[in-house]
């Protein structure tokens, strides 16, 4: 074998190394459409708890307030965020103090999208670069919805 070709052997791979790199770096596409409604689950603001909520399911178990979103304009957007997330492999301590997820339409399939008070991310257990603008995007929506009546939300999903 020649240097060129070798050199051209080696310009192939790092090509495909990087394309599967690049693959593996993004979540599977969620598509707005298919998400039937978005439920919070929260802590109380200045809750603290014995010791960290590293799970989504840690967080369902302890006391926790809940807020189902069904505004369409509310889900496509949120839904939007979580497709521009990117996993990361840096480790954090977890101690999640918001966990929503997302119901499908005709399906048991939910994602699970989980914060702390550090814009840290994960969804479904992965976690994602920080997003301190996502995490301020979260609390905005519970601002609205936490104080709200039930008649109030309801009127705001458009439902008769």
């Amino acid at each position: 074998m020649t240097g060129r070709s070798i050199k051209s052997i080696k310009i192939v791979v790092s090509l495909l190394f990087l394309l599967v790199c690049v693959g593996c770096a993004t979540i599977d596409h969620i598509s707005p459409t298919e998400v039937s409604c978005v439920r919070f689950a929260y802590m109380p603001m200045g809750a603290t708890t014995q010791f960290p909520i590293e799970t989504s399911n840690d967080l369902l178990r302890s006391p926790h307030k809940d807020t189902l979103i069904y505004d369409r304009k509310i889900i496509s957007q949120y839904v939007s965020n979580i497709n521009e997330l990117r996993p990361t492999s840096q480790k954090h301590v977890k101690d999640f103090r918001i966990v929503s997820y997302l119901e499908f339409a005709n399906t048991d399939k939910r994602v699970f999208i989980s914060t702390d008070d550090y814009a840290d991310i994960y969804v479904n257990g992965r976690r994602m670069l920080p997003d301190s603008a996502f995490v301020k995007y979260i609390n905005q929506i519970l601002n609205r919805y936490r104080e709200v009546s039930f008649e109030e939300m309801r009127e705001s999903w458009n439902v008769e």
